[in-house]
């Protein structure tokens, strides 16, 4: 992998993360009266907005997950595909990506993806 192609990927690991905390955010900003007035452990209120904007929650929500699926199966067959990497080593590698998901697609393109030589061994497919 080139240069450009691992700051593509590069750039396309930052989504995950970007995403989730765009969540964050928007459910912040529907509770922000909770919040302000100190009744955020009102959890009925808490739902009562939730419900009330279900529709722009679950479509962040539902980007989100999406994005970070992508990026997960992505990393998920780059790992598979190494030659160099000892079985055990790529099921440690897939199992800690599956279990931290956008955490560890940032972890990997750092530690990994970007560190490794432009011809690297790969299997044709998985």
């Amino acid at each position: 992998m080139d240069s450009s192609e691992k700051k593509i990927v590069g750039a396309f690991s930052f989504l995950p993360i970007l995403s989730w905390l765009a969540t964050i955010v928007y459910f912040l900003f529907i509770n922000r009266n909770l919040i302000s007035t100190k009744t955020f452990q009102d959890h009925d209120r808490v739902v009562a907005n939730i419900i009330n904007n279900f529709l722009p929650f679950t479509i962040i929500l539902s980007f989100a997950e999406l994005i970070t699926g992508v990026m997960i199966i992505y990393y998920v067959v780059h790992i598979a595909r190494l030659k160099e990497i000892e079985a055990f080593n790529k099921l440690l590698l897939i199992v800690f990506l599956i279990f931290t998901g956008p955490i560890a697609v940032l972890v990997l393109w750092y530690n990994m993806l970007n560190k490794e030589a432009k011809d690297v061994p790969m299997y044709p497919a998985i």
